[in-house]
């Protein structure tokens, strides 16, 4: 995990998606709750490579996998930063297809619950930039909360306290 990361922060894009899919691979395989995560940080590093199906493809089974185990909140979270990335890199057209492909894999009482997600909302104290354990980067609106100043780490599960 911590070469993955090194090779993303450097902008090896490539490498660092193929690492991050094999990864996530063995993940899956072994039924451990990061798999998703890191298929979806497989496909962000191949969608900034210029790899746009292929990275669609990646994080789609990540996202696909979160919607198997019933884990409806991450799923909305994740998908909406999918998105996010999407008009960011100015894959407009794929981030339009990325929304209605979110919308069709959310089930109706879901999709009434993500009219009242209030994750957006809650106050999340300053974490550091990169998990220490794994070197991940930390996004404050990606982390679980444990409690007030304590969250766990997207990728890692490491603990990770705010600043």
């Amino acid at each position: 995990m911590i070469r993955a990361n090194k090779l993303f922060s450097n902008g090896k894009y490539i490498d660092a998606a193929a690492l991050y899919e094999k990864l996530a691979v063995g993940a899956y395989d072994r039924g451990l709750p990061r798999a998703p995560m890191l298929f979806m940080q497989s496909g962000k590093a191949l969608l900034i490579a210029g790899k746009v199906q292929r990275g669609m493809s990646i994080t789609q089974r990540g996202l696909g996998i979160l919607t198997d185990q019933g884990r409806w909140s991450e799923f909305r979270q994740f998908g909406r930063r999918s998105v996010n990335v999407l008009n960011e890199l100015g894959y407009k057209k794929e981030a339009e297809g990325m929304e209605k492909w979110l919308k069709t894999m959310l089930p109706e009482k879901e999709e009434a619950n993500s009219k009242e997600d209030k994750t957006d909302v809650i106050e999340k104290p300053g974490f550091p930039v990169t998990c220490i354990a794994c070197g991940a980067r930390v996004h404050p609106d990606e982390v679980v909360m444990i409690d007030t100043t304590t969250a766990e780490c997207s990728f890692c599960g490491s603990i990770i306290k705010a600043k």
